[in-house]
C-alpha cells in the first residue's frame, strides 16, 4: 500500500475543509432563498434569526437576500442577540417561556416590541384558563386562580409556597395582572407611602 507524502496529506485535508465549507455555504444559501418563503415570510425571519444568532459568533450573518454576508463578530451571548437584531433571540437568552414566545411570534418577527408585549400578556390569561378551565377574564381570573383560596392554597402555584418568601412571590405574581389600589387610595392619586417628601 502506498502512503502519501506528508505535504500532500495536509493539502488534501485543507482541500477537504474548503470543500466542506463550500457545501455548508451552498446549503444555507439554497435553504434560505427567499422564494422558498413567499407564502410564509415569518418562517424565513425566524430561521434567519436563528441562524444569525449562531453565525454572529464567527462574524457572519444571513442577509435579507438569504445569502451569507460578513458582519460584526460577537464574543458573548448578549452581543450575539444584539448583533443578530432579534427580539426573539434576546427573549430566549433571558429565558422567556416558549409558550409566551408562541403567542407573540408574528409581533416578534415584525420587531414590534409593544404588540409583542401585549400578546405575551394576553397569553398569560389564556394559559391560566387552559390550566384551570375557568372562563373568567382580567383581575377576576387572576384572583380566582393565582390568589390563595380559603384553604390558603392557590389553584395555580408558581412555587411550593413553603416559606414566607415563596408566599410573597405567589402574591407578587398576581399583583401586576390584577389592578389593585393600596388601601385608602383613590384612583388617580399617589398613596402617602410612596409620595416623596
Amino acid at each position: 500500500m502506498m502512503t502519501m507524502p506528508r505535504a500532500t496529506r495536509y493539502q488534501t485535508d485543507g482541500m477537504k475543509l474548503l470543500l466542506e465549507i463550500h457545501f455548508v455555504i451552498r446549503f444555507i444559501t439554497e435553504a434560505m432563498a427567499p422564494v422558498r418563503y413567499a407564502q410564509k415570510p415569518e418562517v424565513f425571519s425566524r430561521r434567519r434569526d436563528d441562524l444569525n444568532e449562531v453565525l454572529v459568533h464567527v462574524g457572519l450573518r444571513v442577509n435579507e437576500e438569504g445569502k451569507l454576508a460578513r458582519g460584526p463578530a460577537a464574543s458573548t451571548l448578549g452581543q450575539a442577540a444584539r448583533h443578530a437584531n432579534s427580539l426573539r433571540a434576546e427573549l430566549r437568552r433571558r429565558g422567556t417561556h416558549p409558550q409566551v414566545l408562541a403567542y407573540c411570534t408574528q409581533e416578534i418577527l415584525t420587531k414590534n416590541a409593544f404588540h409583542a408585549s401585549l400578546e405575551a400578556a394576553k397569553s398569560v390569561f389564556d394559559r391560566l384558563r387552559q390550566l384551570t378551565g375557568e372562563q373568567l377574564d382580567g383581575s377576576q381570573l387572576v384572583d380566582a386562580v393565582l390568589m390563595p383560596d380559603s384553604t390558603g392554597t392557590p389553584r395555580v402555584a408558581v412555587n411550593s409556597g413553603a416559606t414566607p418568601t415563596e408566599t410573597g412571590e405567589q402574591r407578587d405574581t398576581a399583583a401586576p395582572c390584577s389592578p389593585r389600589r393600596p388601601s385608602g387610595s383613590a384612583p388617580g392619586t399617589t398613596p402617602t407611602s410612596i409620595k416623596r417628601g
